[in-house]
């Protein structure tokens, strides 16, 4: 996995105004006001941790998957820069879920089956889970009191983390039992997501819910912005589509970011706030697309093609110009 790292500067810009504001749905047709899962669900959408499966629906009832989970942790570490030789035959170059699960890999706190295979798309159990969790969590001692009437059940190496996550009330057991083998759903992953950011005090968590997201009023659209390579006369000019999500962005600028290559496709940097995602999500781009990429909260300059499906990209806008310049 060969990563080439640039230090491209960008300034970004509003220029001229107009257009409509288009309002996105907020709410999830699939999850009850009175879902015991509602507010886990709600915190981690509206903290950038899960994400929707819609833009209105969250899937609460569907099981969590082994890269879901690495990305859920790698996103609560801040999404770090990631520099492995680590490489699974499963995850293929590109997909969204690459760099989180390479990164919870390369950490010990997802690692994968043996011969090159991490095991993209299974299921992740109540006690691999806790595990997970735990590791993450820097191994704490567990709390013994509590225990589990069917504490028999679950495999030994995760006796610890399975008795820490019961004690820390991470995850809860019904009627005494902790069911180590079942599944974990995205509601209830959700919840005890939330349950351990609160418990942990996440500084990402904790520094991202001060920033309350802002959207461009009404009759203050920009249409059109400017991208400017610090230290240079490079300019590039966008052309937006006027969306919620694009409002959210127009309401962060100007900005500063570093962006950075990848699959020689492409050029990302991330945000400073992470925006909603009430729009449509594509599976896929066009060469020209000034795109936010939902799984790392990344703003995405489309420079060629690779016919690879990308999941969770929100575009923004097009470039008028300037595109050659992300090329380099």
């Amino acid at each position: 996995m060969k990563k080439t790292v640039l230090t491209l500067g960008v300034t970004v810009m509003t220029i001229m105004s107009s257009a409509a504001y288009a309002a996105g749905n907020t709410g999830f047709g699939d999850v009850a006001a009175d879902n015991r899962y509602a507010e886990g669900i709600s915190y981690c959408v509206n903290n950038g941790i899960i994400r929707r499966t819609a833009p209105d629906a969250f899937s609460p009832d569907e099981p969590i998957n082994r890269e879901l989970l690495a990305c859920v942790l790698y996103r609560l570490e801040n999404s770090p820069a990631v520099e492995s030789d680590i490489v699974f035959n499963d995850v293929e170059k590109g997909r969204w879920f690459q760099v989180g699960v390479t990164w919870a890999a390369e950490r010990g706190i997802l690692e994968g089956y043996g011969d090159g295979v991490f095991g993209v798309n299974d299921a992740v159990t109540r006690e691999q889970f806790a595990t997970a969790l735990w590791r993450y969590a820097g191994s704490p001692a567990a709390d013994r009191t509590p225990g589990c009437a069917d504490a028999a059940r679950v495999s030994e190496w995760a006796a610890e983390p399975v008795l820490w996550a019961i004690g820390s009330g991470i995850l809860e057991t019904g009627n005494g039992a902790f069911e180590p083998q079942a599944p974990v759903t995205r509601g209830m992953a959700a919840e005890a997501i939330m349950n351990f950011v609160r418990l942990m005090e996440t500084p990402y968590i904790t520094a991202l819910s001060e920033n309350v997201r802002e959207v461009i009023p009404q009759g203050e659209f920009r249409e059109r912005i400017s991208l400017k390579i610090n230290g240079t006369e490079d300019e590039a000019v966008v052309t937006l589509t006027d969306s919620k999500p694009t409002r959210e962005f127009l309401a962060q600028l100007p900005m500063t970011v570093t962006f950075v290559d990848f699959g020689d496709r492409e050029k990302f940097g991330r945000m400073p706030i992470p925006i909603s995602e009430d729009e449509a999500l594509l599976s896929g781009y066009e060469t020209g697309d000034f795109s936010y990429g939902t799984a790392y909260d990344c703003m995405i300059a489309f420079y060629d093609q690779d016919n690879e499906v990308i999941d969770g990209v929100i575009r923004l806008g097009r470039f008028e110009s300037g595109l050659d310049l992300f090329s380099g």
